[in-house]
Parts: structure tokens; C-alpha cells; sequence
């Protein structure tokens, strides 16, 4: 009994639901089915009935609660073009042909975009890799119920649908050129904006090398160079090229030196150009070569110069010498060779261009070298000078004048440089010797005062006034010695002790007799200490042993007023005892050596009365005694 009552009220309670009209067994769709639509395309709305038949019902369409038409028949309400005021909740209420029930849909909220939405293109990777694919993706500004048209470009410009309705949204694509995707609103005519465009390249399997269009090791700032971009089985294609650099310089423009050619033209290069250098080819404007591996350039801020050597500096004869022009890299640079006449005369250019660093000469002169780049007219620095001279077959000589290859400080002696006289050419001349403060240029040179600094070799050569370079061999060497100390003669007589009335001969000893020498014949008187009071002197007992050396006058002989040539002198009738010297001199003015030691000759019929008296006359002395001393003799 209770469960029968409790399943009437249910019953009871269900009609009155139904029959008020609040129970929801309808349900509002639209399509397309997106939460954001579009000002302009279409929409569909559905009002479905639940556990009914459709045919039974008629229904009505609401907008925020106001009727949106007049009641069809029909379960579904088409706009064919949504406007943005269209934004709001929509809602369907089904009623039912034959009776009062009614039932409400659930609120469906539409929002109407006024612009169209524009599609977007993503790339899975830059480029299409060698023998690979790509993938694109197209997407609607997030939202739903679209499918997707592709196109492309060819270089040419034809457009072209590559995919249209597709519902995926992505492709694979192994071609490079210009992509772009639309959305088309599914079974619908409605399309979003088109994406914009994305250009995709394809990455070729050439190889691209970045090389210097003269495959120089070093370059210098000033010169001209450019760098070329070589590919790898480039066969016949006709490419164009992209540089990039990390210098501060950027292409040149102009005349097949824009950055799409092959050829990167740098222009004078400078220090600014160092840096790496990349570069790639192109195929067409969507397939190229990857970019090149870096090409590190360096620019030397200052140019070489050129280091000239000679195997000699003298060309004898009718003989050559080589010449060497040295610059690092020798490989990569062109000759010019320079030669003058003189240090103050142009220089005129011998050689041109020449492979070779090396040269063979004939001519004397002033040489320099410069080396230049290939056909360019870029230059080294000039090189160093290098003088050569020529000896002609003449020889020259170095006379001393007198003939002294010994003399004494204080001579003087003339230096002279003889060429044959057969020789008619007008010579200066070039003098190497020990006294290199004056350097003459003259055929000789006097040394007025000579010193010891004047002894050493002498060498001379005649070079020819009007062609410096033109020169005799270097003589042989001529020793000069300058003695700091004047020869001590020596004398002798002859006999010692004679009768009275005989000849002495007197002979006179000095180095080098022949050497130029005259002789001078002297007379001597002993000057005694005690004709001579200041000789007189009393001495301690310590200086006993000194010697106190005896003073000369000095008479010169008869016949020797300018000398004898020969070193022997007689006497005649010599009757007393007396005492001979001598000394010799040479030159003009006289230079004379010191006086020769006194010797005597001693008279058989005369006698010598010289006494020494000591004071104190005692015999036997001690240490600080003092002593007087006095030498006296008679008249010889």
C-alpha cells in the first residue's frame, strides 16, 4: 500500500514538471561549432529534441531572451551572415502541435569576431636539409572547426594549390620556395585571411669555399684583393652568391662587385678588412649551398721591404757578380731591379718584372731591389743600397817618401798612391790606414808630426773622377812603425890609445845605417864638478852608490856641418888624449837622434892627473853619515 501511494506522487509530480514547461529535453547546437565565429560567415543552429519525435513540435528561436524570428516549423534556424551585434546567449523552446507542453533548450553563448582571423605558417626548421623534408604548420588564431588550403610560388610567380580541405593542419614539403595557408570553415566557404608567406630554402649538397682570388700567404695594407666564392660541382649553374663578414668593411658596390657575384672585390685593403669571411651560392631564390666555412683574412698594416745581398761588393775584370732580392714569400712576387751611377743621379730601372730574385751583373753602380705583386701595382718598400764597384786591371801602390818603414816620433814622412803612369784616366782616391780622423781623397798625405797612433797598414785605390765605381785593386799593404823613443847611436874609436901624431877613426852605429841617415861628429869636454860649484854636494852614506851622471859640452869637428854620408869619420895627427861623439839626423827639416855615449882616446906622451877627494877622509863609513865629494883633473 505505501509503495503504491509513493509511485503516484512520483507520477503526479513529473506531469506537473512536464506540464509547466521547465524540464530541458531540448538541446541548442550551431555549427560551426566554435566559441569565437566570424563577421560575415554563417551559422547553423539545431534544436534537438530528447526522446521525441521532431516532426510533433514546433519551435522558437530566442537572442538574450527576445524572439529572434517568427516560429518555423522546422528544428533548425540558419543566419546566413553573423554581424558582430549578433553577440549574446541564444536559446530554442520546442511546443508541442497538440497541447500546451513546451520544452526550453540550454543557452548556446556565440561570440562574433568582427574581423577575420588570419592564419599563421610555422616551419620545423629553417631550411630543408640536404635530401630531407620539412614540415608546415597551419594554425587559426587557436581555434576550432577549420580545415586548410596550401599554396605556392614558384620562381616564377605562378601560384599554385599544393593541398585544399585537408583537415590536418601540417605537411611535409621537400621543395624550397614560398609557402603560405589559408582555413576554410569545414563544409563551408568561409576563409580566414591568408598567412603570410614564409619562404623556405632548400639546402643544396654543393660545397662552397671562400678563397683569395691570388692565393697569397700575407697581404699588405694598400694592395688591391678580393676574395672569390668557389663551389664544388658547380657545373654549368648559374649562381648568384651571399657574403657575410665580421670586418668593418662591407662589398663595393658596382660593376661585378655587387655581394651576389662570385667575386667579393675588397678594394685597397687595410687593417679594417681583417676578419672571417662566409659565403654561399644560390641555385634560385629557395635552394643555395650551406655557407662556407670561415675564411680568417689578415691585413699587415705596414709593407715589406726587400733585403738585397751581393755575393761580393767588387766585380773584377770582365767578371759578374750575383745579386739576391730577399722578401718573405718569395714565390708570390715580381722583380724590379734599380741601378745609379752615382750616390746623387736618378736611378733608372734595369730589369722589369721578373720571376726570378736573383740577378747577374756586370756594370759597377748603386743597386736596390723592390718586389710587386703579380701584374698588380702594388710595391714593396725599397731595399737597402747596395754599392758595387769594378776593379780595372790596373793595380795601385803605396810609396813612403823617404823610403822609412821605421821612423821616430816627431819625423815626418810622406804616404803616397801610385797608379802606372801608362794610365791616363783622372783619378780620386780612397785611403784605408791606422789614423782614420781625416780620410783624403788625394793621391798622398804628409804626416808632419808623426806619433805612435800613425803606425799601422796602409792600403790605397784610384777611383776613376767620373765613374766613382770604377776603381783599381787595393794595393799591397805598406807597414809604417813609429818609434816612440829616437835611436841611441852608438861610437867607437879606433885605436883607444895611439901615438902620438897617428889617425883615429871614429865610426858611428845607429839601426838601419842605410836608412836615410847622415852623420854628425862632436868634440867632447867633460864639464867636471869642480868647474861647476853647484857639482859640489854632500851626500848621506846611503847614497854613496849613486851615479851621478858626468855633463858634455859638445864641439862639432871640422867637415860636419851637414853631415857625412858615411858612418866613419878620421882624425888626423891626433897628439892628445880627448873625447868623440856623434849623433846622426835625416829629413828635412833634420830630425837627429840623441848623442851617442862619449868614448875617449888616450895620448901615450899625456896624462891624466883627476882625483876624487872624500870628506870626511876616513875608511870606514856608517848608514846616515854624510859625505863631501870632489872630482878634479888637469888640462889634457
Amino acid at each position: 500500500m505505501g509503495h503504491s501511494l509513493l509511485g503516484v506522487l512520483s507520477l503526479f509530480l513529473l506531469n506537473t514538471l512536464l506540464s509547466c514547461g521547465h524540464t530541458e529535453y531540448a538541446e541548442l547546437t550551431f555549427e560551426p561549432n566554435s566559441t569565437t565565429l566570424y563577421s560575415g560567415e554563417h551559422v547553423n543552429f539545431t534544436c534537438h529534441m530528447r526522446e521525441a519525435n521532431v516532426s510533433e513540435w514546433y519551435y522558437e528561436f530566442k537572442w538574450n531572451d527576445k524572439p529572434l524570428v517568427s516560429i518555423p516549423s522546422t528544428n533548425v534556424l540558419r543566419i546566413p551572415e553573423l554581424t558582430p551585434d549578433r553577440n549574446g546567449d541564444y536559446q530554442c523552446i520546442a511546443h508541442h502541435n497538440s497541447s500546451e507542453e513546451n520544452k526550453r533548450s540550454n543557452r548556446a553563448t556565440l561570440s562574433v569576431s568582427a574581423h577575420k582571423p588570419r592564419a599563421t605558417v610555422r616551419a620545423s626548421r629553417t631550411s630543408i636539409p640536404v635530401a630531407g623534408t620539412l614540415t608546415l604548420t597551419c594554425s587559426v588564431e587557436e581555434s576550432a572547426g577549420w580545415s586548410y588550403d596550401w599554396f605556392t610560388r614558384s620562381p616564377d610567380d605562378d601560384e599554385t594549390a599544393i593541398a585544399t580541405n585537408p583537415v590536418q593542419n601540417s605537411i611535409s614539403i621537400s621543395h624550397g620556395g614560398i609557402y603560405w595557408c589559408r582555413g576554410r570553415r569545414t563544409n563551408s566557404d568561409f576563409f580566414s585571411e591568408k598567412s603570410h608567406v614564409h619562404h623556405i630554402e632548400k639546402t643544396l649538397s654543393n660545397r662552397s669555399f671562400v678563397m683569395l682570388q691570388h692565393n697569397w700567404t700575407q697581404i699588405f695594407s694598400g694592395e688591391t684583393i678580393s676574395v672569390r666564392c668557389e663551389i664544388q660541382g658547380g657545373g654549368d649553374t648559374q649562381w648568384e652568391y651571399e657574403w657575410r663578414t665580421t670586418s668593418s668593411h662591407q662589398p663595393v658596390t658596382g660593376t661585378n662587385t655587387a655581394p651576389t657575384h662570385s667575386e667579393y672585390r675588397l678594394g685597397t685593403a687595410s687593417v679594417f678588412h681583417s676578419g672571417e669571411y662566409w659565403c654561399k651560392a644560390r641555385a634560385d631564390l629557395y635552394s643555395s649551398t650551406e655557407w662556407s666555412d670561415a675564411f680568417q683574412l689578415r691585413v699587415t698594416p705596414n709593407k715589406p721591404r726587400p733585403r738585397l745581398t751581393a755575393d761580393n761588393t767588387t766585380i773584377t775584370g770582365k767578371g759578374s757578380l750575383a745579386l739576391i732580392c730577399s722578401v718573405d714569400n718569395a714565390a708570390e712576387w715580381r722583380y724590379d731591379w734599380f741601378r745609379r751611377t752615382s750616390a746623387s743621379s736618378a736611378a733608372q730601372i734595369i730589369r722589369y718584372n721578373e720571376t726570378d730574385d736573383e740577378i747577374s751583373i756586370s756594370e759597377e753602380g748603386i743597386y736596390n731591389c723592390r718586389g710587386r705583386r703579380g701584374d698588380t701595382t702594388f710595391f714593396t718598400e725599397d731595399s737597402n743600397l747596395v754599392t758595387i764597384e769594378k776593379r780595372v786591371s790596373h793595380k795601385s801602390s803605396v810609396a813612403l817618401q823617404p823610403d822609412w818603414s821605421l821612423i821616430f816620433s816627431g819625423e815626418m814622412i810622406t804616404v803616397r798612391c801610385e797608379v802606372p803612369a801608362d794610365v791616363l784616366t783622372e783619378w780620386e782616391y780612397e785611403w784605408r790606414k791606422p789614423n782614420s780622423n781625416t780620410v783624403p781623397t788625394r793621391n798622398e798625405y804628409r804626416i808632419v808630426n808623426a806619433s805612435s797612433s800613425d803606425s799601422g797598414n796602409y792600403r790605397c785605390l784610384a777611383k776613376d773622377k767620373k765613374n766613382l765605381y770604377n776603381t783599381t785593386e787595393w794595393s799591397d799593404v805598406v807597414t809604417l812603425i813609429v818609434s816612440a823613443a829616437a835611436p841611441q847611436p852608438v861610437v867607437t874609436v879606433s885605436p883607444s890609445w895611439l901615438t902620438p901624431g897617428a889617425s883615429v877613426t871614429l865610426t858611428c852605429g845607429v839601426q838601419h845605417p842605410t836608412a836615410g841617415w847622415r852623420f854628425y861628429w862632436y868634440r867632447v869636454d867633460l864639464i867636471s864638478s869642480y868647474e861647476d860649484p853647484r857639482c859640489q854636494q854632500t851626500f848621506p852614506n846611503w847614497m854613496m852608490d849613486m851615479h851621478i851622471p858626468d855633463k858634455y859640452s859638445y864641439e862639432l869637428l871640422p867637415g860636419s856641418n851637414g853631415g857625412t854620408e858615411q858612418n866613419s869619420y878620421v882624425i888626423q895627427g891626433q897628439t892628445k888624449s880627448a873625447g868623440y861623439a856623434c849623433r846622426a839626423g835625416r829629413g828635412d827639416p833634420v830630425f837627429y837622434t840623441e848623442y851617442s855615449e862619449p868614448k875617449w882616446v888616450w895620448s901615450g906622451d899625456s896624462y891624466s892627473s883627476v882625483s876624487l877627494t872624500v870628506s870626511p877622509d876616513t875608511v870606514q863609513h856608517y848608514f846616515d853619515d854624510f859625505v863631501h865629494l870632489t872630482c878634479s883633473r888637469g888640462k889634457l
